[in-house]
């Protein structure tokens, strides 16, 4: 999480950053639809959740400060539906669809009285009936968490954490946990190889952790959690230090979208070939957005360009070529 400008930059990062792109790969330039709709509200920190049919985007910063809304979207008709105060407040969390019919809702930062908090409680969400319940807190609270659905179970990775002075004592921390969806329970797993706040998308059955950053600098770090063996091992590194990106899996890879310095940053990691490309996507910039895939379409919701009086309410489209 970067909630504000990130210092010591260097002329020499922006030439690396440089070097570093024009040295990547070009795909085919995927068949773009752009900004095909907006959603009723800008913003950024939220979630974006998808049933395979709808799109759920929940919470996130809003003009009007921290939202418990969700707005359901139909992408087929470019509609949606605006559910006002269903959740907790919150920022910087994750969502993940159980592949049935509940989105569960863990951790971010909430306010009380104008103070803010780490979020412990667990939050479901029931796409049906819209009814909310809540589960087993997690008791790890973090915010700039990541969080995955494999086998029933719900991954969740990294983050901060802080002590009694949230405000001056932030921790960024490399604990995974797991909650089993069946017996609503968490356990604790071993930790990630570093501690920062990362985005993980789930690919062929296994974890794949894509960038992050540590509270002092961003990382080009990319691993693979292995599912059966419960453990981690490094992949290629993108080529460029990448935080505050959304991730998402498609049938061939991997794309991420947006970066906290380089906000129109795409990049695509190709599975087949094991290399990171430069996705030739017309990306609108933003940073802290959200995106979820839908058959054949990405989708990328919200986020921001700036700290402070920036909250999008782009929802972009593409297709990528197969």
């Amino acid at each position: 999480m970067q909630a504000y400008p990130q210092l010591l930059r260097r002329f020499s990062f922006i030439l690396l950053f440089v070097a570093a792109i024009s040295g990547c790969s070009a795909i085919p330039e995927p068949t773009p639809e752009g900004t095909s709709f907006t959603m009723t509200t800008g913003r950024y920190g939220h979630a974006t959740v998808t049933d395979g049919k709808s799109l759920f985007v929940l919470g996130g910063s809003t003009d009007k400060g921290l939202s418990g809304d969700i707005e359901i979207i139909n992408p087929q008709s470019s509609t949606s539906e605006l559910l006002k105060d269903k959740i907790i407040p919150r920022r910087y969390f994750s969502a993940v669809w159980d592949g049935e019919e509940s989105i569960y809702i863990i951790g971010g930062i909430s306010a009380h009285e104008g103070r803010p908090y780490l979020q412990t409680a667990v939050e479901v969400f029931n796409v049906r009936t819209h009814e909310v319940k809540l589960t087993q807190a997690h008791d790890r609270a973090t915010r700039g968490n990541t969080a995955v659905l494999a086998d029933n179970k719900i991954y969740v990775f990294g983050g901060e954490t802080a002590g009694k002075k949230l405000r001056n004592a932030l921790l960024y921390v490399p604990w995974v946990s797991v909650f089993d969806t069946n017996t609503q329970t968490w356990a604790a797993l071993p930790d990630m190889p570093v501690a920062l706040s990362t985005r993980a998308a789930a690919y062929n059955g296994d974890i794949y952790i894509t960038g992050g950053f540590d509270g002092r600098r961003q990382y080009r770090d990319f691993y693979k959690f292995d599912l059966s063996s419960m453990n981690w091992s490094a992949m290629p590194d993108m080529p460029v230090a990448t935080s505050a990106h959304s991730v998402v899996a498609t049938k061939d890879g991997l794309y991420t979208f947006g970066d906290y310095d380089q906000l129109d940053q795409v990049l695509y990691f190709d599975f087949a070939r094991a290399t990171w490309l430069n996705a030739a996507l017309p990306f609108k910039p933003s940073r802290h957005n959200a995106s979820a895939a839908i058959v054949d379409k990405i989708f990328v919701t919200g986020g921001n360009v700036r700290s402070r009086d920036s909250h999008l309410n782009a929802v972009q489209v593409f297709t990528p070529q197969r």
